[in-house]
């Protein structure tokens, strides 16, 4: 059984930045990269072990597939929350960013 995901208002920004980005350069490839951001954390709910371990034990990563973005997230009782989407070549988020 899957589990419920949700997105903090970080993620939620950071979801409308790579849309505002995209976008202007692609429409249809933004909403190619969105379809697949959503396929991750729909995997996430699935599977929440799956991600990779970071620097803070709590927040785990997983990469999208397909496209160089990161998803990190934690598990809150029965409930996956996404705490930040990052594009892949950027630093690694220090431990305040998650």
């Amino acid at each position: 059984m899957a589990l419920k995901t949700r997105l903090s208002p970080r993620a939620v920004r950071d979801l409308t930045d790579i849309r505002n980005y995209l976008i202007k350069e692609s429409p249809q490839g933004a909403e190619s990269v969105r379809r697949a951001i959503e396929r991750c954390v729909t995997a996430i709910g699935e599977f929440p072990g799956y991600g990779l371990e970071t620097s803070n034990e709590r927040v785990r990563v997983m990469p999208v597939s397909s496209y160089p973005y990161l998803v990190y997230f934690t598990v809150e009782k029965e409930t996956i929350v996404v705490v930040h989407v990052r594009h892949s070549s950027r630093m690694p988020p220090r431990p305040r960013e998650l």
